[in-house]
C-alpha cells in the first residue's frame, strides 16, 4: 500500500503541469518573507543541516504560500561568508498539501563556480535528449522585498521524479553523495572490503543517503554483483549515457571524476538500478579534478581521454561495464552521437547564446554575483579571469577543441555500420501475431533487435540473422531478419549493429529514444469486462500466493464467452494508460472472476502489476494502448481490510464491502455507502476516445447523441455541443490546459477524460 498524503489528482498534476515552472524560456520569480531582519545570519547558523527555518510567506509567480520551510543547501557552494548562498525551499514542510504546479521541493543554485551562469541549465537541456534527468531554468529571488540575484532552478530528484520517469516511486532509492561531508569512504559503488562490514550500514550509510523506505540489502548486493562483472543489476544503457555526458562535457564532479558523486540510483520493478545525473553546475570544465593530485590544465581537459578513469577498480560501474567489448562499442556509439548532435552541429552554442540573451539584464542587476558582468559576457566563448591568476575556461574554448580531439581519436576514426531499410512483413499486425522485421546492415558482423511491450520495461535483445532463413533474402547479403511476437497494443523497438571496431544504434539516441509499432486490437465493448472489486489497504484480509498482504483488483467477465486479455493494460496513471500489460495469453473464462495483485513485484508468479494503489484514493483504469478505456474506477479514501466493490455484483455503483469477496460474487449484504468524487456510470452505448487526449475527442454511439459537455473537476462547464441528433461527435480541446475533466453525454452518461 502506498503512503500518500495528497489526493491522487495532485499527483497527476505533477506530470501534467510542472513543466511550466521549468520553462526554459521564462525566468521565474520567487519572493520570500521572513519575520526577522537578520534572516541571513540565522540561515548561516542553521547551515546545510536538515533543519528548515520558517518563512512566513513564499510567493511564486504571484501565487502565495503560507509557512514554508527554507534553508541553505550545498557542500562546496555554501559558505557563511558568501553574500549569495544556494537555497532549498520546501513548500510542504509545514502545510503538507502545499505545492506549486506539482512541485514541493525547490533547489536554487548560486553559480558560485560558473561566471557564465549557463553550465547547469545548458547541461540539463542537452542531457535530456539522451537520458532521464532533472530540468533546469532560472529564478529571480527576492527576500523581504530586496532583490537577491539570479539563481539556477534545478528540479529536485525525488520520488515524484521517479514516478514521472520510471512510472513508480516506491523502489530502493539512493542519493550517491556523502550525507556527512568529510566522512571516510567514497560513493563509488565499491562494497566494503572488510568482511566484518560487508553488510553493515555503519559503512554504507556514511557514504550514501537512502531516499526510500527500504532497499539497503538490494543496493549492497548490486554493488557486490558489480564486482563480478554481473551487469543485470543496472540499466546498462542509462549508465553508458551518464558516462558519455560526463566525458564529452568534462563533468568531473561526478562518478567519472575523483569525487565519484552527484548521481542517484533508483531500482525499478524489474530489479534494475537506474542512474540519474545530479548537480552538474560545474560541468564544461567548471571542476578540474579528474584524479587525486593536480587539477587538469585547459589542454588536458580539451584532450581528456574518452576512457578517462574507465579502467579504475574504484570506478566499477565504468570499469566492469566497459571491459565488455559490446558495451564499450555502444559507449563509443553514444559518444559519437552526442558529439555529432550537440557539438559538431553547434547546438550547444546556439542554446548558450539564447540563454545568455535571456538572462543578460538580470545578471547585470545581480549585485551579489561572484563574478563580474564582463566575465559573464565572455565566458561562453573565452576564458574568464576571476582575479589574480584564477581562470575559468570558456565553454566554446573547451568544447570546440574537445570535439576536434575526439574526432581525431582512433575510436572515432573507425567507420561504424549503417542501418537502413527497416521493414516489417505485416504493416498492421494484431496482438499475438508473430511478425518478421528485416533491415539492411552494412559494414556489420552482428546486430540485434531491442524490443519491449511497454515503456516501463527494459528492452529484450534478439539477435538478427543473415542466413537466408529469416525473411532476409540470401545468406550473407547484408539483409538481416528476426521474428518476434506482438504481445501488446504498442511495441517499442530499436536496432543495434556492430563490426570489429565500433557500433551504431537506430535511432541513434536509443535506448532513450525508440521506434513504435502499434498493433490493431479488436476492442471489446464497454461493460464486457469490468473491475468488480478492489482493495487498497490490505493488512490482514487476504494473502497473495507468496503469503503477502498486497493490494488487489478483481476483474469480472460479464459475457458468455471466454476472453483473451492480451493487449489490455491496467494503470493508475491517467497519462500513461499502458502502465502494466496483461501477460500474453491471459484468459478470463465466461462469467468468471480474476484477481490481479497490485504489489509492484512483477517477479512473483501469477498476475502481479508493477504498481501499488494509494489507500488515500486514486484512479484505476482498464483499457488499451490507443487510449480507449474499457472500465475505470475513481475510488475515495479506503478503509483497511474492507474492499470497494460493485453492488449489485458486476454492475451498478460502488460501495465499501465490510466482508471482501475476492474471486467470487460480491457480498453486498454488509456494506457502507461510499461517496465517490463524482457519480460514476458506465455504459456500452457510447465510446469516447482517445483518453488521454491532446487536441480532439471523438464520441461514437449506438444511440443518438443529443448533447455533449465537458466540465472541469469542480463542475464548471467549459465546452458544450447541443441540439444534435447524430451517432458521432467531436470536441476540440486543443486550447484547454492539461489536466483531468469530466465529459457528459445526453445529460446522464459520464466519463473521466485526461488532456495531455
Amino acid at each position: 500500500m502506498k503512503s500518500f498524503f495528497l489526493f491522487f489528482i495532485f499527483l497527476f498534476f505533477v506530470t501534467a503541469e510542472a513543466q511550466n515552472f521549468y520553462d526554459l524560456n521564462t525566468i521565474q520569480k520567487i519572493e520570500v518573507t521572513f519575520p526577522m531582519a537578520n534572516w541571513d545570519a540565522k540561515m548561516d547558523s542553521t547551515g546545510i543541516t536538515e533543519n528548515f527555518m520558517l518563512a512566513t510567506h513564499v510567493v511564486i509567480n504571484g501565487v502565495n504560500f503560507d509557512s514554508v520551510g527554507v534553508k541553505y543547501k550545498g557542500n562546496s557552494s555554501f559558505n557563511v561568508n558568501n553574500k549569495k548562498n544556494p537555497w532549498h525551499i520546501e513548500l510542504d514542510n509545514i502545510i503538507t498539501s502545499q505545492e506549486y504546479q506539482g512541485v514541493t521541493d525547490i533547489k536554487l543554485g548560486n553559480n558560485f563556480a560558473d561566471p557564465s551562469f549557463l553550465r547547469e541549465v545548458m547541461g540539463y537541456k542537452i542531457l535530456s535528449n539522451y537520458m532521464h534527468c532533472p530540468r533546469g531554468n532560472y529564478v529571480n529571488l527576492y527576500v523581504n522585498g530586496v532583490y537577491r540575484g539570479l539563481y539556477t532552478n534545478e528540479e529536485a530528484v525525488t520520488k515524484t521524479f521517479c514516478f514521472n520517469h520510471f512510472f513508480e516511486k516506491d523502489g530502493p532509492f539512493f542519493k550517491c553523495n556523502k550525507p556527512v561531508p568529510g566522512a571516510i569512504g567514497s560513493p563509488n559503488l565499491v562494497p566494503s572490503a572488510d568482511p566484518t562490514m560487508a553488510d553493515s550500514l555503519t559503512y554504507y550509510a556514511r557514504i550514501y543517503e537512502i531516499k526510500s523506505d527500504w532497499g539497503w540489502k538490494q543496493f549492497i548486493q548490486a554493488q557486490k554483483d558489480l564486482q563480478n562483472s554481473i551487469d543485470t543489476s543496472w540499466d546498462v544503457d542509462r549508465a553508458l549515457w551518464m558516462f558519455t555526458f560526463n566525458n564529452v562535457f568534462v563533468n568531473l564532479d561526478s562518478y567519472t571524476g575523483n569525487t565519484t558523486q552527484n548521481y542517484y540510483e533508483y531500482m525499478d520493478s524489474y530489479h534494475k538500478f537506474n542512474s540519474i545525473i545530479w548537480d552538474i553546475n560545474m560541468c564544461m570544465g567548471g571542476f578540474t579534478q579528474l584524479v587525486t593530485g593536480s587539477p587538469l590544465s585547459f589542454i588536458q581537459m580539451q584532450q581528456m581521454s574518452l576512457m578517462a578513469n574507465a579502467t579504475l577498480a574504484n570506478h566499477p560501474l565504468m570499469s566492469k561495464l566497459l571491459i565488455n567489448s559490446r558495451y564499450k562499442k555502444q559507449y563509443i556509439a553514444h559518444l559519437r552521437t552526442m558529439v555529432d548532435e550537440a557539438l559538431s552541429s553547434n547546438y550547444y552554442y546556439t542554446l548558450g547564446t539564447t540563454l545568455r540573451t535571456l538572462i543578460d539584464t538580470t545578471v547585470l542587476a545581480d549585485s551579489l554575483k561572484f563574478y563580474t558582468y564582463s566575465a559573464f559576457k565572455s565566458n561562453l566563448d573565452t576564458v574568464a579571469t576571476l582575479g589574480g591568476t584564477s581562470q575559468k575556461i570558456g565553454i566554446r574554448q573547451l568544447l570546440d577543441a574537445r570535439r576536434n580531439y575526439l574526432l581525431s581519436t582512433p575510436e572515432f576514426i573507425q567507420i561504424p555500420p549503417a542501418i537502413s531499410s527497416i521493414k516489417f512483413d505485416i504493416i498492421s499486425p494484431a496482438v499475438n501475431d508473430v511478425i518478421w522485421i528485416r533491415a539492411k546492415l552494412a559494414n556489420a558482423n552482428y546486430g540485434y533487435l531491442g524490443v519491449r511491450d511497454f515503456t516501463a520495461k527494459h528492452f529484450s535483445r534478439i539477435t538478427l540473422v543473415d542466413d537466408g532463413l529469416h525473411h532476409d533474402s540470401l545468406a550473407g547479403d547484408g539483409l538481416y531478419g528476426v521474428s518476434f511476437k506482438i504481445t501488446s497494443g504498442k511495441m517499442e523497438y530499436y536496432l543495434y549493429a556492430e563490426n570489429a571496431n565500433t557500433g551504431i544504434f537506430s535511432p541513434v539516441r536509443a535506448e532513450h529514444e525508440f521506434y513504435t509499432l502499434t498493433a490493431s486490437i479488436p476492442m471489446l465493448p464497454i461493460g464486457s469486462i469490468v473491475m468488480n472489486e478492489l482493495m487498497a489497504s490490505n493488512s490482514n484480509a487476504i494473502k497473495d500466493p507468496a503469503g503477502e498482504y498486497d493490494d488487489w483488483v478483481e476483474l469480472k467477465n460479464r459475457t458468455s464467452t471466454t476472453v483473451n486479455l492480451s493487449g489490455m493494460y491496467l494503470s493508475d496513471d491517467p497519462v500513461n494508460l499502458a502502465k502494466w500489460a496483461f501477460p500474453d495469453g491471459t484468459i478470463l473464462p465466461a462469467n468468471a472472476y480474476m484477481l490481479v495483485w497490485l504489489d509492484g513485484d512483477i517477479t512473483q508468479a501469477g498476475l502481479h502489476a508493477n504498481f501499488k494503489l494509494s489507500s488515500a484514493g486514486e484512479d484505476l483504469r482498464l483499457g488499451y494502448a490507443n487510449g480507449f478505456v474499457l472500465d475505470s474506477i475513481l475510488f475515495p479514501l479506503q478503509k483497511t481490510d474492507s474492499s470497494y466493490g460493485r453492488c449489485v455484483d458486476g454492475s451498478g455503483g460502488f460501495k465499501v464491502l465490510v466482508n471482501p469477496t475476492p474471486n467470487t460474487t460480491n457480498n453486498c449484504s454488509s456494506t457502507r455507502l461510499a461517496v465517490p468524487w463524482y457519480s460514476t456510470s458506465w455504459s456500452n452505448e457510447f465510446r469516447v476516445y482517445p483518453n488521454p487526449a491532446k487536441d480532439l475527442i471523438q464520441i461514437t454511439g449506438e444511440h443518438l447523441i443529443r448533447v455533449v459537455s465537458l466540465q472541469n473537476t469542480i463542475g464548471q462547464e467549459l465546452l458544450k455541443i447541443e441540439n444534435m441528433a447524430a451517432n458521432q461527435a467531436s470536441l476540440d480541446v486543443s486550447r484547454l490546459p492539461k489536466g483531468m475533466y469530466i465529459i457528459q453525454i445526453n445529460g446522464s452518461q459520464t466519463s473521466k477524460m485526461v488532456l495531455r
